[in-house]
């Protein structure tokens, strides 16, 4: 019988140029960014954030990705356009762009 282990974040999104003090802890393995109310960082500062923009996602064997949900003004990842439904590597230090605004990921030092 496989244990299933539970998730444990270990990181958060800053912005660095958002409009309002903008800091999201990725709480669960599939976490979703955009506009709509129902997702799980709501970035509703910008009409040109998608309503559901990208999602970063947890793998116990690979760690975090991202991956662009087609959006309409991309994301970017440390400078390079995410090619929209290509899941991405994610690392502590990495910058996120959504539209024009940057975030960058964070390690939670426990």
């Amino acid at each position: 019988m496989s244990e299933t282990k539970e998730f444990v974040p270990s990181i958060f999104l800053t912005g660095i140029n958002t409009p309002i003090c903008a800091t999201y802890l990725v709480t669960k393995p599939d976490f979703l960014l955009g506009q709509a109310y129902d997702c799980d960082a709501i970035l509703d500062f910008s009409k040109e954030i998608s309503r559901f923009h990208a999602q970063i996602t947890w793998n116990e064997k690979t760690g975090y990705s991202i991956i662009d949900l087609d959006s309409s003004n991309k994301t970017f990842v440390n400078g390079h356009v995410l090619v929209p439904k290509v899941s991405y590597p994610l690392k502590p230090g990495d910058k996120i762009v959504f539209s024009s605004y940057q975030f960058q990921v964070e390690q939670i030092n426990y």
